[in-house]
């Protein structure tokens, strides 16, 4: 309850558990990209998402790997740091939180999509492969 001055009656501030949440997810996001960057890194080391979790401690954020052509053209693997995001979103809410865990993998689930979406459409756009949109983002557009 708030009571504000010169107030006579007490108010309801009434905050839904969505709204927590999303508030939640908003300032692990911005401590990410403030710690972190949201940059996505081409890794040519990586072959696997069991190769990026073995090394998750010493891993960006995002990381973009395995680029390779397909009949349908170029594909490529992206995965997220949930150690990293776990880390950031304990920040503002207990690991013990039943929402925590589903906090992470929505946030998790939010970065691979939307860093897959904007990688395809630069692709497309510009006809670069994922590794070069990395390293155009990294400032090392000959890497």
């Amino acid at each position: 309850m708030v009571k504000l001055p010169g107030q006579t009656k007490t108010a309801a501030l009434v905050i839904s558990d969505d709204e927590i949440r999303a508030a939640f997810r908003q300032a692990t996001l911005n401590h990410l990209a403030d710690v972190h960057g949201l940059k996505p890194v081409y890794r040519s080391d990586l072959q696997s998402e069991k190769a990026f979790k073995a090394a998750q401690a010493d891993m960006p954020l995002i990381a973009v790997w395995n680029e390779h052509q397909r009949p349908e053209g170029l594909a490529f693997s992206l995965s997220v740091n949930m150690l990293l995001v776990k880390a950031a979103l304990g920040e503002y809410m207990e690991e013990l939180d039943p929402w925590f865990n589903e906090e992470c993998a929505r946030i998790v689930a939010d970065f691979k999509d939307l860093t897959y979406n904007t990688i395809v459409q630069t692709a497309t756009e510009t006809g670069w492969t994922p590794s070069a949109i990395c390293a155009a983002l990294a400032g090392k557009p000959n890497a």
